[in-house]
């Protein structure tokens, strides 16, 4: 670990090694499992994150890609790397959720305490840890993003278990942001001289994107899509259209998403009706499910709100 920790904290010495090195079957397999064995090390976070500075260096690098690949259908005797590799890409996702969790809370928090003055320092705490977490996120995303390019790789990322933290990671992603927007909002304004917020959540859109158009290609994705939590139709395509403005979407692929997204729905919606929905989360006027909660004052009935605030304007 202390060799790979000096090799690592410089970009030159990273393509020095990648440069001499003969053996980058044995280096990516040394890699992996130094990246699963780092919660043997006192500070993992760190230790991963330096692997992934790795990882994304060394995939830029053609040799490299193709020792991966070919490794992974060629390993030594008795080894199940691409167990390993599925492991891999397992805890990275488990990363990933810490530290955009971590994002939030910090944004939150910065948010919360803006207009008092007396706690500047603490505010500071929360900016390092922000941004902090923004690297991580950040190089976890690269990486994912240059191996889910990699035919041979992208195979790995169909795993159910893998591709069920995937999706829910993304419906979380976008319901968070939208529901914390203000306090991001305020934090982009805060920090637009040092850091652009709203690039880094772009960023993170992206990928989200990204990751959602590649496994709409495969069945598996919509056996899966409509079972997992967080979904919001309406976020989804609110975000879909910022980044398409941004560029960072083309219009094809947005297209597709907005198929993809809609066909998602349509599963949720379904299997909704297929199911006896117990009558107290069912709205006393429609009796439709109640999305958005709301307690009448003076009394125990709870209501959809969209449901009330039509019935209100239609009757006045």
């Amino acid at each position: 670990y202390k060799c790979f920790d000096l090799i690592s904290m410089k970009t030159d010495s990273i393509n020095f090694v990648l440069s001499t090195t003969f053996c980058k079957r044995t280096l990516i397999n040394n890699i992996i499992l130094l990246y699963l064995d780092a919660d043997k090390i006192s500070t993992p976070h760190v230790m991963r994150d330096r692997i992934n500075y790795f990882m994304i260096k060394s995939l830029k690098n053609s040799d490299y890609c193709y020792s991966l690949s070919t490794y992974m259908y060629h390993p030594p005797k008795k080894t199940d790397y691409t167990r390993q590799l599925v492991e891999y890409l397992y805890m990275e996702m488990g990363e990933l959720l810490v530290n955009f969790d971590s994002i939030i809370k910090n944004i939150k928090s910065i948010y919360k305490i803006r207009n008092d003055e007396s706690l500047g320092s603490l505010v500071t705490t929360y900016e390092y840890k922000m941004n902090n977490s923004f690297v991580y996120v950040s190089n976890i995303i690269s990486l994912m993003k240059l191996l889910i390019d990699m035919n041979d790789i992208q195979i790995l990322f169909l795993k159910r278990e893998l591709i069920i933290k995937f999706i829910s990671f993304i419906h979380y992603m976008f319901g968070k942001c939208d529901k914390y927007s203000e306090a991001i909002k305020y934090c982009n304004e805060k920090y637009k001289s040092e850091n652009n917020i709203f690039e880094r959540f772009d960023n993170l859109y992206e990928f989200g994107f990204k990751m959602y158009h590649t496994f709409s290609k495969y069945p598996i994705f919509l056996d899966i899509a409509d079972k997992t939590a967080f979904f919001d139709k309406n976020i989804m395509l609110e975000k879909l259209e910022t980044c398409f403005l941004n560029g960072q979407v083309n219009l094809v692929h947005h297209d597709e998403l907005v198929v993809t997204i809609d066909e998602v729905h349509k599963k949720i919606q379904l299997a909704l009706e297929d199911k006896e929905v117990p009558e107290e989360f069912l709205d006393p006027i429609m009796s439709t499910l109640i999305e958005e909660p709301i307690l009448l004052p003076e009394s125990d009935i709870i209501m959809d709100l969209n449901v009330i605030s039509t019935h209100l304007l239609t009757n006045k």
